[in-house]
């Protein structure tokens, strides 16, 4: 449960930022270099972003960004489109224009203004999430979260 809940708010923040100005690209490279096998967006259109998009209906939550681009029947790797376009039979991400246009209609519809967001930033802004949940869970066992971390959502240089 602690690993799922650190998936969700990492997701959620990492949309923030999008939000905000990164490029999924950009957030997807940074967390490739920092040792994860894929970053959230990368891990969205593998798993299908209509599953999530499934999942905060039933919970009355929204993802602007995520949800705008179901609703334009861009659900992942499945249909070819989802944060990133896939040519036929590659799981090759290549990033989208049209995609970036979503990305700014929706922060400027939501009054979010846009700006550069270092890679170090955010690195911080997704750690400082999976230390939020770890507090809130009480998961105070340094060992018993290092596994958690590195086993289940991946983290590859745990920094405990």
């Amino acid at each position: 449960f602690v690993g799922n809940r650190m998936l969700f708010m990492r997701g959620a923040e990492a949309e923030r930022m999008i939000l905000e100005g990164a490029t999924p690209a950009q957030v997807d490279r940074v967390l490739y270099d920092f040792g994860f096998p894929m970053g959230p967006f990368a891990m969205s259109d593998l798993a299908g972003l209509d599953i999530g998009w499934s999942m905060r209906k039933a919970q009355g939550l929204k993802a602007p960004v995520a949800d705008a681009l179901c609703e334009m029947g861009r659900f992942g790797q499945k249909t070819r489109m989802g944060f990133y376009r896939y040519e036929e039979g590659s799981r090759t991400p290549t990033a989208d224009a049209e995609v970036e246009k979503t990305i700014v209609a929706t922060s400027r519809r939501l009054g979010i203004a846009r700006r550069q967001i270092a890679p170090a930033e955010i690195v911080e802004r997704l750690e400082e999430r999976a230390d939020r949940v770890i507090v809130l869970h009480h998961a105070v066992d340094v060992l018993t979260v290092t596994v958690l971390i590195a086993a289940t959502v991946l983290w590859a240089n745990v920094r405990a």
